[in-house]
């Protein structure tokens, strides 16, 4: 996967507007530059209900994308009382627990799918962050990726794996990369709050 310049953009209800004006589709954009937009990552619940235009421009003008669902959130019962979480087409009925692989698995096959009806370039793939620092969240996290697997060797798109890492636990964050499966092309880190 060729990230251009390395950064990426996270396009959402805040920011789209401007980015949609450097990415004109009459012309070179704002400022009469154009924009070098090889990547960007959209916010998933906001593509769905408002970012149908966005999504349209970053197509025509060749920008490849994410579509970020934060997933991870739904393993959080606060989530649910967050109405553009909740009402997300492929947000589960109720928080995700490790205890329920079926369920596990049909929401990663959810999530994919929404991914892949937005159009993104690569698969986010769902993940989960520890809550504390005594937090090992491998096992699930392999879990997820292990249901991920199918659905991304159907759509044949990069698959990068979300992992969340507490900085107080690192030894636990490199032993979760050493055990990531080969079919994964890269990974994006996160901690908690």
């Amino acid at each position: 996967m060729d990230l251009g310049h390395g950064f990426i953009p996270r396009l959402d209800a805040r920011n789209y507007k401007a980015v949609e004006r450097c990415l004109a589709r009459d012309g070179p954009g704002m400022f009469h530059e154009g924009l070098d937009l090889p990547w960007a990552i959209l916010e998933g619940p906001w593509a769905v209900d408002r970012g149908t235009s966005t999504l349209e421009l970053c197509r025509d003008r060749g920008a490849s994308y994410l579509v970020d669902t934060q997933a991870w959130r739904y393993h959080d019962p606060r989530t649910f009382e967050v109405e553009k979480f909740a009402t997300t087409p492929s947000a589960p009925p109720q928080p995700l627990s490790c205890s329920d692989p079926g369920a596990l698995r049909h929401f990663v096959e959810a999530d994919l799918s929404l991914q892949a009806s937005l159009g993104a370039t690569a698969f986010l793939l769902p993940g989960m962050v520890p809550r504390n620092r005594g937090d090992d969240i491998s096992d699930t996290t392999l879990t997820l990726l292990d249901a991920a697997c199918d659905v991304a060797s159907g759509e044949p798109r990069p698959c990068i794996a979300f992992l969340g890492a507490h900085t107080g636990a690192m030894e636990v964050a490199h032993r979760l990369v050493d055990a990531l499966p080969l079919w994964i092309t890269g990974c994006t880190c996160n901690s908690p709050p």
